[in-house]
This record gives structure tokens, C-alpha cells and sequence, in this order.
């Protein structure tokens, strides 16, 4: 761990910091590769739908628009900050310049309108996702905690910015409702239509991309002590593993909510490296769901069982469908 976390520190800080021409490609590296990863997807989930064939872009107009795709990725990556930002009083990126709509909705162009989309993978594979984990973590680490925890704290109004409820609520609203609901209103169908969020059907909040928000904002407000509230969970493990590495001052403080009351407190990390810890454990569980979600079944076949004429079993084959393994589906 001790030297993982400096690792993807320094990773995270080259993509992010990196611009590879400040005239013809004024983007950091990190939002480049990401909206090739999202183009990616978004091309890989809209084929699935619409069924079409793997060596056509599209056939017989079953394929939304490019501006209904287009409109579809601006609401999955600018929605929730959309949200966030009017209620703060702040203006959101997209109305501050337009590179970061002209970078996603550019690049998905060339990824889903051009040759170029000959040259992406066709189904979302275990041997893809695996490896694309440890990125998307990258970038998920900066959403959850520079682009809203802290954005949170560093508000003008007091009220605002040590509110601990409100730091982690932040989190959550970045992500999870905007692409509840690109996916909930058909907006990467031909047709739109409403249908219920994946996170509120059954089971729906064991969905990784839902309840993480919560548990990376929190641990990011523990390790950099944002308010005393966020530490009493780390103090409680604490108790447990003596050894345990974010345990490394011992101290104590008073809690503010029963007079007297006295909680461990260990030394506050650097906002580079609590981010960083954020980000390993978020390649972890996008590992551990990548292989749920296509470890089980073979990358390239699906089975079926089919029964043969005299009664007997049998297993066909079929190509494996994207869709099936979505992040959210629907039913």
C-alpha cells in the first residue's frame, strides 16, 4: 500500500495536469482518454439496443441520432454537476467555456460516425473491462472528492462549506442521478420513454456506481478530518487493528456533540493522497465488478440450454449481448 499510493498519486496527477497542445488539443490527458472510454460504451450500448450488425454503423436507421447521443452524453457527464451547481449559487463548467462539451460530443462523433468506430471493440469483454477498471478509477476518485467534496468545502457561506452531510450528499449528486436517469428516460434509444431507474428496482442499490459515492466521500472526509463526524467510523476499525496504516498519530479531540465526550484522531493526510487511497479502492471494487459482470460467462459465447428432438440436453452457443451486463438494464 505504501507504495500504491504514491503510484496512482503520481498517475493521477500527470493525466490530469498533462495538456498535449495548449491550441489544437487544450484537454488534459485524463479527459481525453475518458471520453473515448465513455464514446466507447455509449457506442457499444446503443448497438446492443438497436441490434446492429458488428460491421455497420448502423442499419436501416435503428440508431438514434448523433444529437440524441450527444444530448444523452451531456446529461450523463454534466447533469449532475448541473444540479449541483444551482443550488450552490455557481456557475456549472459547460457555461464557465465549451471545451468540455465540444471534447465529449466531438470525440464520440469520431468514435461512433467515422472509420474509426471500426476500430473498437464491439462487446464489452472481461479481457477489456479488467484493465479498464484501474483508469476509470482514476477519473471516478476526481469526481467524488476535488470536483464535489471539495467544492463543497470551499463554498463562501459557512453554512455550506462545513456541512459534512452536504460533502458527501455532493458525491452522490455528481454521479448517480444524471445516468439514472440518461438510462431511465431511453435517451441512447430512437425512442425515448420513461421507464423505472435500475437503481430503484429490486436489488438496484447493490449497483457499485450507487452506493460508492457515499462510502469514497466518507472515507475522504476521514482521512483529510474534513469535520470530526466523518472520523468516528475510522476510529471504531481503529480500536480493532492497532497496526492498521491511516492509525499513524494518536491523538484525541472533542466531538462537539456530548460535552466531554473524546475520539481517537490520527494524523491528517495530504488531499493528494487520501484521493489517491480513494482511487485504489475504487480499482478494486470496478475490478471486482467487471469480473460479476463478465467473469462467469465466456468472453466471446453465451450459453443457452436448448433441448434436442429425442428430449436430450443440449448447449448452444450464441453471441454474447452487451446489454444483458449493463450497468443498469432494463427489464
Amino acid at each position: 500500500m505504501s507504495q500504491l499510493v504514491p503510484w496512482f498519486r503520481d498517475t493521477q496527477g500527470y493525466l490530469f495536469q498533462t495538456i498535449p497542445h495548449p491550441t489544437y488539443l487544450p484537454f488534459p490527458v485524463l479527459d481525453l482518454l475518458g471520453a473515448i472510454r465513455l464514446s466507447v460504451f455509449v457506442d457499444q450500448y446503443v448497438r446492443g439496443k438497436a441490434k446492429i450488425p458488428d460491421d455497420k454503423i448502423d442499419e436501416g436507421g435503428r440508431r438514434p441520432t448523433f444529437l440524441q447521443e450527444a444530448f444523452g452524453i451531456a446529461v450523463l457527464i454534466f447533469g449532475g454537476e448541473s444540479c449541483l451547481a444551482a443550488w450552490l449559487g455557481i456557475l456549472p463548467s459547460w457555461l464557465q467555456s465549451p471545451n468540455g462539451l465540444i471534447l465529449f460530443c466531438g470525440m464520440h462523433y469520431l468514435i461512433s460516425r467515422t472509420p474509426f468506430n471500426r476500430l473498437i471493440p464491439r462487446k464489452p469483454l472481461l479481457s477489456h473491462e479488467l484493465p479498464l477498471s484501474l483508469f476509470d478509477s482514476l477519473g471516478r476518485a476526481l469526481v467524488l472528492t476535488t470536483f464535489s467534496f471539495e467544492l463543497i468545502r470551499s463554498h463562501k457561506d459557512p453554512l455550506i462549506s462545513t456541512n459534512p452531510y452536504l460533502m458527501v450528499l455532493s458525491a452522490w449528486i455528481m454521479v448517480v442521478p444524471s445516468a439514472s436517469a440518461s438510462f431511465a428516460f431511453g435517451l441512447f434509444e430512437k425512442e425515448w420513454t420513461l421507464s423505472t431507474p435500475g437503481e430503484l428496482k429490486p436489488d438496484g442499490w447493490k449497483a457499485v456506481d450507487f452506493w460508492a459515492p457515499v462510502v469514497i466521500a466518507w472515507l475522504y472526509g476521514a482521512l483529510t478530518q474534513a469535520h470530526p463526524v466523518f472520523l468516528a467510523p475510522v476510529t471504531l476499525f481503529g480500536a480493532f487493528i492497532p497496526g492498521m496504516g491511516i492509525m499513524t498519530e494518536s491523538t484525541s479531540i472533542k466531538t462537539g456533540s456530548v460535552p466531554g465526550q473524546r475520539i481517537a484522531m490520527f494524523k491528517p493526510w495530504d488531499k493528494l493522497d487520501a484521493r489517491a487511497l480513494c482511487a485504489v479502492i475504487l480499482a478494486v471494487l470496478f475490478a471486482l465488478r467487471a469480473i460479476y459482470n463478465f467473469g462467469g460467462i465466456p468472453q466471446d459465447t453465451e450459453s443457452k440450454v436448448v433441448t434436442g428432438e429425442k428430449g436430450e440436453c443440449l448447449i448452444s452457443r450464441e453471441p454474447y449481448h452487451p446489454v444483458r451486463s449493463a450497468k443498469i438494464q432494463d427489464e
